[in-house]
């Protein structure tokens, strides 16, 4: 698997009224062939280096762009870790679990507090886990 950065999808105010299919169509439109076709000679030139018959060797190939990441898996942006990784948007900074505005919704994600990746999405869940149950406890006078 060969995972090139890439940046997200430009919004275009004139999509957001579109039906998803108007608008997926334009964002696929906006990340030409010739592209993903130059990203991958890149690669493949890159990879030569370890592997010189790289080419020869493919046995199946999948190109995933941000505009079948928006089609495939509804991600806004075409982006799968949600939020851009600015300065504003890492650790401490990311929304937390209860920014909703709903005190009964607790979010716990790669887009929440504290962040992307397996380890801190699992150690979200578990900080979830631990409020929500204080907040039970506080409500119902639980054990």
């Amino acid at each position: 698997m060969v995972l090139v950065p890439c940046p997200t999808l430009k919004r275009n105010a004139d999509m957001f009224r579109a039906n998803r299919e108007d608008s997926l169509a334009y964002y696929e439109s906006t990340i030409s062939k010739d592209t993903v076709d130059a990203v991958r000679e890149a690669v493949l030139y890159r990879l030569s280096v370890i592997e010189p018959d790289l080419q020869a060797r493919i046995l199946h190939e999948f190109v995933d762009t941000p505009a079948t990441y928006a089609r495939d898996y509804h991600v806004a942006a075409g982006t799968p870790f949600g939020l851009s990784h600015g300065l504003g948007q890492l650790s401490l900074m990311r929304p937390g679990a209860d920014t909703g505005g709903n005190p009964n919704i607790l979010y716990v994600g790669a887009g929440s507090r504290p962040g992307n990746g397996v380890p801190l999405v699992l150690m979200g869940a578990e900080l979830v886990v631990h409020q929500a149950h204080d907040i039970l406890y506080r409500r119902f006078a639980l054990p």
